[in-house]
């Protein structure tokens, strides 16, 4: 399981806590589910599932969409890098799409089949 995660966690419940913002029962049911949590894939269901009740844990799932988007530039950034030398032209427009904040992989990846066959 992610460690830091786990930490982040953590140290929201300890902020929350002290700024009585959750009382101690929430705090001590929060670090259990955590604990319990059997994977990184569980330990998100459950973040996600309390984020409804406890809005701070949002801050997990916003830094978590903010790592994807991270990882994609990147894998789009070296795909437009390898095409460019091909078709400049089809590199800057995969480009623009992909700088747009609501562009997922999945959309890249149906608009753009070139971009799935050098993913694999």
């Amino acid at each position: 399981m992610d460690k830091n995660k786990e930490q982040k966690i953590k140290q929201l419940l300890f902020q929350n806590l002290s700024l009585a913002k959750i009382s101690v029962a929430d705090a001590a049911i929060i670090t259990y589910l955590v604990a319990t949590a059997e994977s990184d894939e569980k330990l998100d269901d459950y973040i996600s599932t309390l984020s409804e009740e406890y809005p701070f844990l949002n801050e997990l799932e916003e830094k978590k969409k903010v790592i994807a988007k991270e990882e994609l530039e990147d894998l789009v950034h070296k795909f437009v890098t390898d095409l460019i030398k091909d078709d400049p032209a089809l590199a800057s427009e995969i480009s623009e799409y992909a700088a747009k904040p609501e562009i997922t992989a999945e959309d890249i990846l149906i608009k753009y089949p070139q971009f799935k066959d050098y993913l694999k």
